[in-house]
């Protein structure tokens, strides 16, 4: 009994033949393989496994071969002793055939390299070409066809299998095994047929011929052993075509093995040898970098690191128990060059029918690059995972159809929301307003749609708690190319600190500091607005307040309670403006309200006086109570309108209505405009009028009205026009006040008086008129006149009390605190102090109670009506005995005729002064005057 195995794609086969060989013969489970080496020798074991199948086949051919030689002889000699006596060509050609197929078989049989086989098979091809011929030639009528079909069936097999193809050596022995049956068969066939010829042409010609039996009984056994050595023939080609199968079987499987690109070993599961690897396939020797003969003097578990060999060798031993029947190992190898290898390990054992497994088939494949990339990648993520929950900036996914898929922490604090709660909602519902909800909901569908690559926007968004936050929104796609998008990526950061910074700019671009109304920039757009909208029928108007005397205020009280003033003012308007109107501090003390809408000069009447009774409450400023007062210009214009020309004239209204008393309101007319122009164009000469020494002093005495005697003189002011001449102050001193060109004004003045008060003092010694000066209001409060005084005095060697000072009632007002220091230091240094005007203030007998002056000038508005005006008269005797009841020296300004003479004679006034008795004139004509008077003759 003898046994062969063969690998047939992944599964072991055996076969047996009963005929030939025993166990000893094949190599079986176990035996070594090709690469292998025996003890002895050192010879290949597969060049061994090859040649003990090369010899069976040889013996089993060569056995078959000799048998069918014999019978062919024997067929030979009968079929020639038949021919000789029944004359029959056609069994002598057969059996001349079947010895050719004999002999070729025998030729096979000894050829066992390739190179002998296909000799062979060219001589069996020529010997069935010769049985070919002779069967043509010699057959017997009416038996061409069986013989012909013979030869074409053999002919065919062999030209076909054989000649026309390069045939492996089993495939060249297979055609010949199959060649040499169909020669058997067919000689058999033809020996039957001769036979029974023979017998019945030997029972016709010669019944009882006893040779003619003796040759029919020698040519039914020769047939006999012809069919026998067919039947053996036959076997024989049966075994070859198996030999065939298992030779092409190991052929396939060493080109598979050796040709993988994945690593293969195949390891014995033998007991004794457990482990061991027999065969090894070129990509494995990559893998591991070893050589054929290192990897074959180990075992499988010796692949392994020395920590995982215990759990290997656990499963690998239940495999060759047959435990189990395969098994998977991830795990760590150590290449040649020492570097970490990891691979993935696959065994399956390889058994026959009901048996232990002998072999087990190994897979090796190398995942060290894999796992690296694999590794790498999961770092990445990790890395990326981490940047992503911990970015300072929000971050989000969103799927294709908007909604949050992935958000960060970050993106849960910048909208004080969880996690939770944002996911699956879509972005722009968390949006602050509509038109964000609108813009994003654009902006993200055109990104999906490709129509933009990125998109980038500042959206609100509303706070989980309440509030509005702004985030820069920053966004892109992500889609394997040419896949429909698989979700996007948004930066979202927090912008809202530089949103409220740029609002707050923008208000401050916009609006006053210090009081927070809009402020000249805003209110010319508003303005400009409002002369869009304005619509026939109704009229628009332009309120331009300023607080009257608001200098003394910073001047008494500080800037600080200046600004409180102003801050308060804004209250005020805000809270007494119609819903409409629009309130806006130009700056200083000066502020715009614009009213659109009016039906008419009524109505603009009303707005004024509530804003102007609101403002002129009393105010509380620290421990000081201020009663305010504005002036109010208004300009009122119908649509269509000039934005600036309205402000413009307003601001001419404002000023016409402080030329005119203050504390009221003017509505602009063109005639406005041409004084406005006047005060533009005057102030501009005035300017220069001290560089270009064209202010002139002209001196009008004060005459003693019991002795007549000149006792004082005042210094007024005139201005020598370049192509006007000489002007009166009243044709540009109202320009010059309240300009800082008044304190320059005011300091020539006052030294150009003591400089000729000095020339009269010297002249006429103490009999020198004293000289009054006017003290403009912006000379006052600033705590450097005493000083010019004390200058200008030392200068000229005038003696301070040869000097007076004239102050209006209207500089003191509201000025009381601001100005007591300076009146306090001049009275100090000998001076004399006169209130000028008297009487047509409203706290006049206050300023007497509260500041020592010397002298109280009566207004020349009241001596103009003594004698006819009862209440003028009234006044004037009135003030005439406070004076004198304060033993203050009264002075009547304005007199000019001799009637108003004579009544504040009888009135018992001091001093008068006026056309009647004596015109402004220069130095000169006055010096002329006090040398011709009384009592200055001999100076």
């Amino acid at each position: 009994m003898w046994h062969s195995e063969f690998l047939y794609g992944s599964r072991w086969y055996a076969m047996s033949e009963p005929e030939r060989g025993t166990e000893e013969d094949l190599p079986g489970p176990g035996s070594p393989r090709r690469g292998d080496r025996d003890a002895q020798g050192g010879v290949p074991l597969e060049a061994e496994f090859a040649a003990k199948h090369a010899s069976a086949d040889a013996a089993v051919v060569a056995d078959a071969a000799v048998a069918s030689q014999a019978a062919a002889e024997g067929a030979l000699a009968t079929a020639a002793l038949v021919a000789q006596r029944a004359k029959v060509a056609t069994a002598a050609a057969v059996a001349a055939a079947a010895v050719s197929a004999a002999e070729a078989a025998a030729s096979a049989a000894e050829a066992v390299e390739e190179e002998a086989i296909a000799r062979a098979i060219q001589a069996a091809a020529a010997a069935v070409l010769a049985l070919e011929a002779v069967a043509a030639e010699h057959a017997p009528d009416g038996d061409d066809d069986a013989a012909g079909r013979a030869a074409a069936v053999v002919a065919a097999i062999v030209a076909a299998e054989v000649i026309a193809s390069e045939s492996t050596t089993a495939a060249a022995a297979g055609a010949v095994a199959v060649a040499v049956n169909e020669a058997a068969e067919a000689a058999a066939s033809a020996a039957w047929r001769a036979a029974m010829i023979v017998e019945r042409e030997a029972a016709e010609a010669a019944r009882a011929s006893r040779e003619s039996v003796e040759a029919s009984a020698t040519t039914v056994a020769a047939a006999d052993v012809v069919v026998e050595s067919t039947r053996r023939v036959a076997n024989l080609a049966a075994r070859l075509r198996i030999v065939t199968a298992l030779r092409d079987s190991e052929q396939r499987f060493r080109v598979t093995f050796d040709n993988s690109a994945v690593g293969m070993m195949l390891v014995s599961l033998e007991p004794e040898r457990a482990g061991r690897l027999l065969r090894v396939n070129p990509a494995l020797r990559v893998i591991t970098g070893h050589s054929d003969d290192e990897l074959l003097q180990r075992s499988l578990i010796d692949l392994f690191r020395p920590g995982d060999r215990r759990e290997q060798a656990a499963q690998f031993s239940s495999l060759a128990r047959g435990a189990v029947s395969a098994y998977k190992a991830h795990a760590l190898w150590t290449h040649a060059s020492g570097r970490d290898l990891w691979v993935n390990a696959s065994l399956h054992a390889i058994r026959e029918e009901h048996a232990r497994p002998a072999y087990a088939v190994c897979q090796v494949e190398d995942t060290t690059e894999r796992r690296r990339a694999e590794n790498s990648l999961r770092r990445r993520e990790e890395r990326f995972r981490l940047a992503f929950d911990n970015a300072i900036t929000g971050m989000a996914f969103l799927t294709a159809d908007g909604s949050l898929h992935k958000v960060n922490n970050a993106l849960s604090a910048f909208l004080g929301r969880s996690e939770r709660e944002l996911l699956d909602h879509r972005l722009e519902s968390l949006a602050a307003s509509e038109s964000d909800q609108v813009s994003m909901r654009a902006g993200i569908a055109a990104l999906i749609t490709g129509e933009v690559t990125s998109y980038q926007a500042e959206h609100s968004f509303a706070h989980g708690d309440g509030r509005v936050v702004w985030g820069l929104i920053s966004g892109t796609l992500e889609q394997e190319a040419g896949e429909h998008p698989d979700y996007l990526v948004l930066q979202i950061r927090d912008i809202t600190a530089r949103k409220e910074a740029e609002s707050l700019l923008a208000h401050q671009a916009m609006h006053d500091e210090l009081t927070g109304l809009p402020n000249r920039t805003l209110l010319a757009d508003h303005l400009s607005a409002a002369c869009r909208r304005a619509r026939a029928g109704t009229q628009l108007a332009v309120l331009f307040l300023d607080i009257d005397d608001f200098k003394e205020i910073n001047d008494s009280l500080g800037h600080l309670a200046g600004d409180d003033v102003l801050v308060e003012v804004a209250a005020r308007l805000r809270q007494h403006v119609r819903g409409d109107d629009f309130a806006a501090r130009l700056g200083g003390d000066e502020f715009v309200v614009v009213c659109e809408g009016l039906q008419d000069q009524a109505a603009i009447q009303e707005v004024v006086e509530r804003i102007c009774s609101a403002l002129s409450l009393p105010m509380a400023v620290g421990p000081t109570e201020l009663h305010l007062s504005v002036s109010v210009g208004v300009n009122i214009a119908a649509a269509p309108a000039d934005p600036a020309g309205l402000l413009r004239g307003a601001d001419t209204a404002m000023y016409e209505a402080k030329a005119n008393g203050k504390d009221r309101f003017e509505i602009y007319d063109e005639q406005m405009t041409v004084r406005a122009t006047r005060h533009v164009t005057v102030g501009g000469e005035l300017a220069h009028a001290l560089e270009r020494e064209e202010l002139r002093l002209h001196y009008q005495p004060a005459y003693d009205m019991r002795t007549g005697v000149i006792t004082g003189v005042e210094a007024l002011l005139r201005w020598e026009h370049p192509t006007r001449g000489m002007l009166a102050p009243r044709e540009f001193l109202d320009v010059a006040e309240g300009r800082r060109m008044m304190i320059a004004i005011g300091a020539w003045i006052l030294a150009a008086a003591v400089e000729q008060a000095g020339r009269w003092h010297r002249a006429f010694g103490e009999r020198s008129p004293d000289m009054w000066v006017n003290i403009a209001g912006q000379q006052l409060g600033r705590r450097h006149l005493i000083g010019v005084v004390e200058d200008v005095l030392a200068s000229n060697g005038l003696p301070a009390g040869k000097l007076g000072l004239e102050i209006t009632e209207r500089q003191l007002l509201g000025r009381e605190d601001s100005v007591q220091g300076d009146l306090s230091s001049l009275r100090d240094l000998g001076l004399r102090l006169a209130i000028d005007d008297f009487g047509t203030g409203f706290a006049s007998y206050e300023y007497l109670r509260r500041f020592a002056f010397d002298v109280i000038k009566i207004d020349r508005s009241f001596v103009g009506g003594l004698g006819r005006e009862r209440t003028d008269t009234a006044v004037t005797t009135s003030i005439i005995a406070l004076g004198r009841s304060l033993d203050l020296i009264v002075v009547a300004e304005g007199v000019e005729t001799t009637a108003q003479y004579k009544l504040l004679q009888g009135l018992s006034c001091d001093l008068a002064q006026g056309y009647l008795m004596q015109r402004p004139a220069p130095a000169e004509e006055i010096t002329a005057l006090l040398v011709s008077a009384v009592g200055y003759s001999g100076a």
